[in-house]
């Protein structure tokens, strides 16, 4: 705000009253986000955590939604694979095994959870 002429204690005043009248709040903002993330592209708790932060969520407000989550990264992460599916299908069995994981990955789910939903799909290894 000081490059608009406004003072660092205006700004602070101004802030503080727009938390007051719930006008700002950062924990509706990430739950929000979150759930519109997980209708419209659904990512993983790394890549969620990533996108919060740079939007300036506090840590601690972050890990509470995230912890909050439904459905959670596994469940997320299945129902991705599951949609994923239909498009690997003609693929050889190596080669969409591959092309599932870097994807489920990329969309910063925890590599434990890629693992796990990729064994589910194709069958223990």
């Amino acid at each position: 705000m000081s490059g608009k002429g406004f003072g660092g204690a205006t700004a602070c005043k101004v802030i503080s009253l727009l938390k007051e009248k719930n006008i700002i709040d950062d924990l509706r903002f990430a739950r929000l986000w979150v759930e519109s993330r997980m209708r419209a592209k659904p990512k993983g708790d790394m890549a969620l955590r990533t996108e919060l932060r740079q939007k300036g969520i506090a840590a601690a407000v972050i890990e509470k939604v995230l912890s909050e989550r439904c459905p959670g990264e596994g469940d997320a992460c299945r129902l991705l694979a599951e949609k994923k599916m239909a498009a690997l299908e003609k693929l050889p069995k190596e080669k969409a095994r591959k092309k599932l994981f870097d994807f489920l990955a990329r969309r910063g789910f925890n590599f434990d959870s890629v693992k796990d939903v990729v064994r589910e799909m194709f069958g223990a290894r």
